[in-house]
């Protein structure tokens, strides 16, 4: 079983919290005092869409065949060594976007200022990413996939959830 992050869109309201829970971890230092005058500000791994009439957050969902990875002619997206996330190495990153091109989630962004390709990267120093502690509406989860999903199947047949693994059509 892998540690994953599901979302629950259904349960999102589109307030942003995730996607300032992100910039503000991705400070460099991660202290807002020294930080505040950083410019530009870095951006966000998670995006909040709207998609017919729904709060939707969209971020990479490392997937276990990541199609990403054989499109970096750079070699700077790699799967880490736990296997279960998608990471990027800004170093090798040369700004081609072959990655934007083939992500099947459009989850990964492009930092236009540095030229560099960006995606979550679950907050590899927390235990739980802050997008995750950060979302007053519970509407994304991070733990075992498998454990979530049973977890839903029971509490909540018929919606659906996101997960490496696809749209999840949970059935009780």
């Amino acid at each position: 079983m892998t540690r994953d992050i599901i979302i629950e869109a259904e349960k999102c309201t589109g307030c942003g919290l995730c996607e300032l829970a992100c910039v503000l971890y991705h400070f460099i230092g991660q202290n807002l005092s020294n930080d505040i005058r950083e410019f530009p500000f870095p951006l966000s791994r998670i995006v909040v869409d709207w998609v017919r009439g729904q709060a939707f957050p969209t971020l990479c969902r490392h997937c276990q065949e990541p199609p990403c990875v054989d499109a970096c002619m750079a070699s700077a997206i790699h799967v880490g060594e736990s296997g279960d996330i998608v990471l990027v190495d800004t170093e090798k990153c040369v700004g081609c976007w072959m990655c934007v091109m083939v992500c099947p989630f459009a989850a990964i962004i492009q930092d236009n200022q540095h030229k560099k390709a960006v995606k979550c990267d679950k907050c590899p120093s927390e235990k739980i990413p802050w997008c995750v502690s950060w979302c007053p509406e519970n509407a994304i989860f991070c733990g075992e996939v498998e454990d979530l999903i049973q977890v839903r199947v029971r509490n909540r047949a018929g919606q659906s959830a996101i997960s490496a693994h696809g749209v999840v059509t949970l059935r009780g």
